[in-house]
């Protein structure tokens, strides 16, 4: 008897199968598969909320792209930086610097001054635009660090500090990738090629 139930057990059982719809799911099984779904779902907006930059990082992105444009468009524009105040600021400090910042600034800055004026007025107007509306902030939060840094080594005592606020915030913005939040960034990183944007992946150059 007790054969004869399990059998029937069981035929009842594949009887129960045969008669359920095609895709059918226990219902404990489809509430399970819909919880997990939901929480996969919320998993990765929380990562891509978390990997954007804050608020308050946009908002010094902005602020630098605006002090970058103002400047670099007073140099372009008006010939603001000249080949001779290039000259006389790099020739004024060379003594005092350490032989490789000595060979650096005799050997590259003073190669062309003229050149370097026209280069350096322009390139801190282009990075100005693309902190300002969040368009490859990588590489123009980089140029504005550089920028900061010969600042920092070549120029006079009293914009020292304001070298180190672009060093610091230039960097800020390349490494977060600011223009994501309120910015180009986040529709250019994946159309552009990886040479332009500085950008492999999402976990590619300087962390992200």
């Amino acid at each position: 008897m007790w054969l004869l139930g399990t059998v029937r057990w069981d035929g009842s059982s594949d009887l129960r199968r045969q008669q359920s719809p095609p895709g059918w799911i226990p219902d404990g099984l489809e509430e399970a598969s819909r919880v997990r779904g939901h929480r996969s779902s919320y998993d990765a907006r929380m990562a891509n909320a978390a990997s954007k930059p804050s608020g308050g990082l946009v908002l010094i992105r902005i602020t630098l792209g605006a002090l970058a444009t103002a400047t670099g468009w007073s140099w372009a524009a008006n010939e603001g930086l000249s080949a001779g105040e290039v000259s006389a600021t790099v020739r004024g400090h060379l003594d005092s610097l350490p032989n490789p910042l000595h060979f650096w600034g005799e050997t590259v800055l003073l190669y062309n001054p003229s050149g370097l004026a026209f280069l350096v007025s322009w390139l801190t107007l282009l990075a100005g635009v693309g902190l300002l509306i969040g368009a490859l902030t990588r590489p123009a939060g980089c140029f504005v660090a550089y920028l900061g840094l010969h600042l920092l080594v070549y120029d006079v005592d009293s914009v020292r500090p304001l070298a180190l606020l672009l060093i610091a915030t230039g960097l800020g913005c390349a490494i977060s990738r600011a223009g994501r939040r309120l910015g180009l960034d986040a529709a250019l990183d994946g159309s552009l090629p990886g040479w332009l944007t500085w950008v492999r992946s999402d976990a590619g150059f300087l962390g992200r």
